[in-house]
């Protein structure tokens, strides 16, 4: 009779032969299995960014949107939720490869770029006009 595991290919019938064939056969389709089980969908919201590092360059997928990652393409992958500035905040942001730094200011969703970081938190500007 043939026999299913759970998660697994179903194995050869082995009462039709019992070869080497058969055992061959067995093995191979357990060992193919667990490399398709690593590969991921990430599904990344409106207000979230998803980072893939691989061995030469740092990517970023802004949301919406639903990310297919193969294994070993990539180093590792996390998501980061975007700040919302509002009417009066402002953040600063600095890119790590230049050095260089810019404001980015509200309102609005503020989604970083590859290896830019958010010095501080949003800050709330002050108004001179009277």
């Amino acid at each position: 009779l043939c026999t299913f595991r759970p998660l697994a290919l179903p194995t050869p019938c082995k009462s039709l032969s019992t070869t080497a064939v058969d055992s061959t056969f067995d093995s191979t389709f357990d060992m193919a299995l667990p490399v398709s089980l690593f590969a991921a969908w990430h599904h990344v919201a409106k207000d979230e960014q998803l980072f893939i590092e691989t061995s030469t360059t740092l990517d970023v997928n802004n949301g919406p949107a639903s990310v297919f990652l193969w294994p070993f393409t990539y180093k590792q992958a996390w998501k980061r939720r975007a700040t919302t500035l509002g009417q009066l905040e402002y953040v600063v942001v600095k890119n790590k490869l230049t050095g260089s730094k810019r404001v980015e200011r509200g309102p609005k969703l503020n989604l970083l770029e590859p290896f830019d970081e958010e010095l501080f938190p949003p800050t709330k500007a002050l108004s001179l006009k009277a």
